[in-house]
């Protein structure tokens, strides 16, 4: 090749970059100590590639001003494993220290992020120690306080106007106010299963209080959280959040968070696999076992891969794939409708166990062993199942198969006594009816009972501490009936049938023996009793919801609306159906009683406790409330009376000497001795009254005008009707009023 031709071949080739040029940071005129981070362990580049890793760091901390990315070069003409990274404004800064620390930049390789500022503050430690001063010790709220009350009352929760009300209720002294807040920004609330603690949902996560006061006990990051569940034993807290994954498509991610109540440490997440960062992922990730947010999206998923950090959380969603609790929080189990597995799960350490299982659709838990109820649906020829399973192996203790089912519901006794299967079975045409599959749980070989029933089934509840079963079926669902069952040794026996009932739910009093009927949205409330059958009916309309409280002594309805309306409040009654307080509050949005620790009595304890004769003692604490708020009422009266009389003695004078000036005057009525003044009030009423024209005896249209300078009458008689066979005058209806006193002689 030429010379020329090799001149202009150089001349057209590009121009290698210029090498970046690196400033003294000192003399740097963007540069703000402020503004800047440190990024320690990089992994060190040769020169030939150093612009392609400043570009990935571009893409990393995208906030970085232009040329802001300041790299060095060792003697091996590589770059050093630190870097300077200058942000337009002190915020950027610091979001990049708290989200980007940790972040991996290979295998190998995760960066350490520190303000510049900091390394100023090293440099300014005192060369004496001192000695840093003792903050006074400040003791926590008591978080068993309500337990402590001198009458042994429960508190409920209620939430009206945006405000949060905790209240005494007691059903002689009625409601009294304990504590009143708005715990600001709260989006909804929620008891723990002892009471300890009163969770609320915030934006930006979950906040825990509790203690006389309300005061807050902890607080738990986790932006956007849309559900709560504490564990049955209030050892775990699990948050979940359901986030768009891109404003303009329907996906959707879920994040799942199980956090230690007492160390605010998050349990080991589900393992995920790890995938590049991009300039539009949000980053997620755990900050001193919190969680953080990055431009509002606390989950990250790009192209298939999720970017995680390990122990985060998990993908689970818990609308459609729920963690499930043991009853001694030592194990969770979920199933993967997906890929037909079942995971069991050792808490805390989140051992996992899989099983291959298909048509699995629903787990449920024993509320008093370490069992599981799984239900099969049915496929083909095979029929749907019921499996007693053991989580420890996950050997399985018992079957039963159901023919022609179409959906299975698992309803366990409170006590896990019993377990009753709702089958809606399914003919060939329509509807066959109802099976009930009950698995009598505290007997070898946890047989099982059937009951098939001929036509719908709606509801089905059991008894707490006893053995009754309450079933609302019947085809009409707007008056249905209501089957009461009790298992009896190997049998189950119908003891009672009510016939068309205003009904949709059944509700249970903690202690057994009563229950309500109620019918959501009309107030139609029937309390019963297994022994004298129907107590009493109320009506408190258009109630939502009827609630027991933890004594199993009362019972709560309410109306909960967003809209404001004349009906929202609450009524509480005996468990006889008695009606004892009832109040109106405006937007009452919330009514929660609060529960109790589980008792550290046997039962017999608690019978001899209940037959003990210091129980008199609340009786005749009760009767001297009544007598002194009687006594009070009568006193306050009596003093109302005599203040009064007192000061009509006072003007008596007065009121003499007003007789004598008015005797004095011309005209006047002399008054002989002391007089007293007698007022009658005499109320003036205002009456319209038209009337209309009529037929005259000679059938014509015309009616009589009162003359222009006549009085009205003092009381004008109604028009007489229209005889038979006349027309009704056409004639305009004229108005006159009448003014006469109501008491006049």
């Amino acid at each position: 090749m030429s010379a020329p031709a090799t001149a202009a071949a150089a001349q057209a080739a590009p121009s290698p970059a210029p090498e970046p040029i690196i400033e003294d940071l000192e003399h740097d005129p963007y540069l703000n100590l402020e503004n800047t981070i440190i990024v320690d362990n990089l992994p060190n580049v040769d020169r030939e590639k150093a612009e392609k890793f400043r570009m990935l760091l571009c893409k990393i901390f995208k906030n970085a001003i232009p040329g802001g990315i300041y790299l060095y070069f060792g003697e091996n003409n590589a770059t050093k494993s630190h870097a300077f990274i200058t942000f337009r404004n002190p915020k950027d800064a610091s979001d990049a220290v708290k989200l980007g620390q940790g972040y991996k930049i290979d295998k190998t390789h995760q960066i350490i992020l520190n303000p510049f500022t900091d390394f100023r503050a090293y440099g300014d430690v005192p060369e004496v120690y001192e000695a840093p001063q003792q903050l006074p010790y400040v003791p926590k709220a008591p978080l068993w306080s309500h337990l402590f009350d001198p009458r042994g009352r429960d508190q409920y929760m209620i939430r009206f106007n945006d405000q949060f009300e905790a209240q005494w209720w007691d059903p002689v002294q009625l409601a009294q106010t304990a504590v009143t807040t708005k715990f600001e920004g709260a989006l909804g609330g929620i008891w723990s299963p002892w009471g300890r603690f009163y969770a609320t949902f915030h934006r930006q996560g979950v906040q825990l209080w509790g203690g006389a006061d309300m005061g807050r006990v902890s607080r738990f990051l986790h932006p956007m959280v849309s559900m709560a569940v504490f564990s049955p034993c209030e050892k775990y807290l699990l948050t979940f959040c359901e986030i768009l994954r891109d404003p303009q498509s329907r996906d959707k991610e879920a994040v799942t968070i199980i956090t230690e109540l007492e160390t605010g440490k998050q349990l080991p997440g589900e393992p995920r696999p790890e995938g590049p960062r991009s300039n539009k992922s949000a980053m997620f990730l755990l900050l001193g076992g919190c969680a953080a947010l990055h431009k509002g999206r606390p989950w990250v998923a790009l192209q298939g891969s999720l970017v995680t950090h390990p122990g985060m959380g998990w993908t689970i969603n818990m609308q459609t794939t729920p963690l499930r609790w043991s009853h001694d929080d030592k194990y969770l189990a979920r199933v993967d409708s997906q890929a037909q597995t079942l995971h069991v799960y050792d808490v805390p350490a989140m051992n996992e166990r899989v099983a291959k299982m298909d048509n699995l659709m629903e787990v449920t838990w024993s509320p008093s062993q370490n069992l599981m109820a799984l239900w099969f649906c049915r496929k083909a020829e095979k029929p749907a199942v019921v499996k007693i399973v053991d989580p420890r192996d996950l050997s399985v203790l018992a079957t039963k198969n159901i023919f022609d089912a179409t959906k299975i519901t698992l309803y366990w006794h409170e006590q896990g006594d019993y377990l009753c299967a709702q089958c809606d079975l399914q003919g060939k045409k329509a509807q066959a009816g109802t099976s009930l599959e009950i698995f009598r749980m505290r007997v070898r070989n946890l047989p099982c009972n059937s009951l098939v029933l001929p036509d719908r089934v709606t509801s089905v509840a059991w008894e707490p501490r006893g053995h009754h079963l309450a079933v609302v079926h019947g085809a009409n669902t707007v008056r249905p009936d209501v089957a009461i069952y009790e298992v009896n040794g190997d049998r189950v026996l119908l003891k009672d049938s009510l016939l068309r009932r205003q009904v949709s739910c059944v509700s249970w009093s903690p202690m057994g023996e009563f229950m309500v009927l109620y019918l959501k949205g009309t107030g139609s409330l029937e309390f019963y009793s297994t022994k004298e059958h129907t107590v009493a009916n109320q009506t408190h309309q258009f109630s939502t919801e009827a609630v027991w409280d933890p004594s199993g002594r009362f019972v709560a309805s309410s109306v909960i609306s967003t809209r404001e309306s004349l009906d929202q409040g609450f009524q509480i009654y005996s468990y006889r159906g008695d009606l004892l307080h009832a109040s109106a509050r405006p937007r009452f949005a919330l009514f929660q009683w609060r529960p109790r620790p589980p008792c550290l009595l046997s039962p017999e304890q608690q019978e001899a406790i209940r037959a003990a004769p210091h129980v008199k003692k609340f009786e005749e604490e009760d009767a001297a409330y009544r007598k002194g708020m009687a006594d009070s009422k009568i006193a306050r009266r009596t003093n109302m009376r005599t203040s009064f009389e007192a000061w009509r003695q006072s003007r008596a004078e007065a009121v003499r000497r007003l007789a004598d000036f008015l005797a004095a005057l011309p005209g006047g009525a002399p008054t002989g001795g002391d007089c007293e003044m007698e007022e009658e009030e005499v109320e003036e009423l205002e009456t319209t009254e038209t009337v209309l024209g009529l037929v005259n005896e000679k059938g014509e249209d015309e009616v009589e005008a009162p003359a222009p300078d006549a009085e009205a009458p003092a009381a004008s008689p109604s028009p007489s009707p229209a005889p038979e066979g006349q027309a009704a005058s056409k004639a305009p209806a004229k108005e006159y009023t009448t003014s006469f006193p109501d008491d006049a002689d």
